[in-house]
């Protein structure tokens, strides 16, 4: 089953859920280990899934999708790191991120969510042309902190 986002038309002038500097935090989500090449975790291998986002009232207010591909595996132990791509899609459009981060052990999709920074590059809807910094502070119940400039 394949699943697309409409966002809103680029033409939408109005500032999004997220511009200037926005707290959601992460709720249910979904996050599957594709083993690539060699057993085990390996460079190649890919975590992909999503997370929905709530606001402080509880009220959903979107998704984040990623797709993040082990690029280094610590043999000593040290944990594994991952580059990814992110969207973030909201009812007023959507953001791109890119992130590069590690984990204890990427396969275990059971892990709750680890710190990182993502760099917004882009958007659509409400958030073309958007620029920012999106910070995920770990927990069971992750904050994801925006600071996004929706200026053109």
């Amino acid at each position: 089953m394949v699943t697309a986002f409409a966002g809103p038309s680029q033409a939408d002038d109005a500032d999004g859920i997220v511009c200037g500097r926005v707290v959601l935090t992460g709720g249910e989500k979904a996050v599957e280990f594709v083993d690539n090449g060699a057993p085990g975790v390996s460079i190649g291998d890919v975590r992909a899934g999503w997370r929905a986002l709530h606001d402080d009232a509880g009220t959903y207010q979107g998704k984040t999708y990623f797709v993040a591909t082990v690029v280094d595996v610590d043999p000593e132990g040290g944990g594994d790191t991952v580059q990814g791509t992110y969207t973030i899609a909201l009812a007023d459009g959507w953001l791109v991120a890119a992130a590069f981060y590690g984990w204890n052990d990427a396969s275990d999709v059971s892990q709750r969510a680890t710190g990182a920074t993502l760099v917004i590059t882009d958007g659509f809807g409400a958030y073309g042309g958007a620029e920012g910094i999106l910070t995920i502070e770990p927990g069971d119940t992750p904050k994801y902190r925006f600071q996004v400039d929706c200026e053109d």
